[in-house]
């Protein structure tokens, strides 16, 4: 073992009842040459000083750990400032020899722990100490400073420290060691530089934005906001009354087409058939079917998202996934769901309930009724767009919207037109967006809120 380094031995013990060995322990080690250091100077509840104890055991290369009979004085947290210590070498990783008074050896009540409570600690201390590999029992100070003087030699063998080396040492080797490592660690700092570089600059950069609100940039505080219409009781359906044959049926007989319009009926059989059709109509058809213009409200006030995904990166990015998730107060459309088309809604759902018509009419007219508003009002349309510039897809599912790319160039975007939302009442919410693409190594996630008013 070469003496040009010298290691420095931090010994750590309660102090009044083991002030010899504590002595013996520091003659061992400066017998080998090397650096003692103990801070039994310094009280348990000071945090200065514990800064210092805590540097002093950071330098150190060994720890020894001398447990007699007494636990020691406590900190603020209730253990001993030398199982303070002893925890914190641990978690430094220094190597730690512990050695431990036997049990069965008598000693002065004054060197014994009196406590009951810091005896079941120091019971508890003693098993934690003696998990280590490097562990010994001793009896007395000479056994102690014999077992030390073994220990620690083996100890630097096995595990080698850093040491202390005089400033003047000269050494070829070391010389030529520090040049060596000084010209890799330049080459690995210029090396991370260029791949810092790389990756900074080549790379994509997806940013996506929803009616103009993005991910990319400053948070902003603009939301969706969207008006839920309420169905007017001038617009409300009520049940239609009763018609009478009374002038108008005189009036009807002058005109030649007063037959056909009939149906070939007499004006008392037409008004017979007439309101048996009104006593048909019940009060929950007229609750259903004033649901639907509630909905056609709702359809009229709808808002389209406008989603533009654009790569503002310098790498084409593949595999792109958004994910847009619409809270359950709104439900989203695809303008291509013909069950939401405003126009067929009004000409096929929304039918009058009372209405003249030929045969052949009612024929037609018969597989539009005023139940089917019930499958649109939980459907939820999935749409699959092909555009020229690029293979997207679109849809919805469980009010998601689904987009995928499966690639992007870099300053290029898509944008998307075809979806809509209207809200199913009154609420408040976010819509959270997630997007991933095959170069990046995570999921990029942002919220928009919402508002229904």
């Amino acid at each position: 073992m070469s003496q040009d380094k010298k290691y420095q031995v931090f010994i750590s013990s309660t102090y009044t009842d083991l002030i010899e060995a504590r002595e013996k322990a520091t003659k061992v080690i400066l017998d080998l040459y090397h650096l003692p250091v103990g801070m039994e100077m310094f009280s348990a509840d000071d945090d200065d000083q514990w800064k210092i104890i805590t540097d002093a055991i950071d330098v150190s290369d060994y720890y020894v750990l001398i447990i007699g009979h007494r636990y020691g004085s406590l900190t603020s947290k209730g253990i001993s400032y030398t199982e303070k210590e002893f925890n914190y070498a641990k978690t430094k990783g220094i190597p730690i020899l512990s050695f431990i008074r036997h049990r069965n050896v008598p000693v002065t009540n004054d060197d014994r722990e009196s406590n009951l409570k810091s005896l079941e600690k120091l019971d508890k201390f003693i098993a934690k100490a003696s998990k280590g590999k490097m562990c010994a029992f001793w009896t007395d100070v000479s056994d102690l400073e014999r077992q030390i003087a073994v220990a620690l030699p083996k100890s630097f063998a096995r595990h080698k420290g850093v040491g202390w080396v005089r400033g003047d040492t000269k050494s070829e080797h070391i010389a030529e060691e520090i040049a060596k490592l000084s010209e890799e660690n330049r080459k690995l700092r210029e090396e991370n530089e260029l791949l810092k570089k790389n990756s900074s600059t080549r790379k994509p950069q997806l940013k996506i934005s929803v009616n103009g609100i993005c991910n990319v940039g400053e948070a902003s505080d603009e939301l969706i906001s969207i008006n839920f219409p309420i169905l007017s009781e001038n617009k409300k359906f009520r049940h239609p009354l009763k018609r009478q044959n009374t002038k108008l049926s005189d009036e009807l007989r002058r005109f030649n087409a007063v037959a056909n319009f009939l149906g070939g009926k007499s004006p008392e059989e037409f008004y017979d058939a007439y309101n048996a059709e009104i006593d048909a109509i019940t009060e929950t058809q007229i609750q259903r079917h004033n649901l639907s213009l509630q909905l056609l409200e709702q359809l009229k006030g709808r808002l389209n998202l406008d989603i533009k995904i654009e790569n503002q990166g310098t790498l084409l990015a593949s595999n792109v996934n958004v994910e847009i998730k619409i809270p359950d107060f709104i439900t989203v459309i695809n303008e291509n769901d013909d069950e939401y088309n405003i126009e067929y809604f009004e000409k096929n759902i929304l039918k009058n309930l009372i209405k003249i018509e030929t045969p052949e009419q009612r024929s037609e007219n018969s597989k539009y009724t005023i139940h089917d508003h019930t499958s649109i009002l939980g459907h939820r349309g999935i749409n699959f767009n092909k555009l020229t510039t690029n293979p997207v897809k679109s849809s919805i599912k469980n009010n998601i919207i689904y987009i995928s790319l499966d690639s992007l160039l870099h300053s290029k975007h898509e944008i998307f037109h075809n979806f809509y939302i209207f809200p199913n009442e009154r609420g408040n919410g976010v819509i959270k967006v997630q997007l991933i693409c095959a170069e990046y190594s995570h999921i990029e996630t942002f919220e928009i809120p919402i508002t229904a008013e």
